[in-house]
């Protein structure tokens, strides 16, 4: 299921999606691929959660 909910980075807010799942995500206009994203309040992404499983070691990129 794709989660979104609004957090604050530098003093500023930000529309926060991922699955949670642990499924890559993807953003229909573009058709990127995303573990997760931070966009901006005032953009209208559409998210859809993808059916491949987000690995570990994806997960502890740097």
């Amino acid at each position: 299921m794709i989660i979104q909910e609004i957090v604050t980075v530098n003093n500023r807010q930000f529309k926060h999606t991922y699955s949670s799942d642990s499924k890559y995500i993807k953003q229909v206009e573009t058709g990127a691929i995303y573990n997760e994203a931070y966009d901006s309040l005032k953009r209208n992404f559409t998210y859809i959660e993808t059916d491949t499983t987000i690995k570990d070691e994806d997960m502890a990129r740097d």
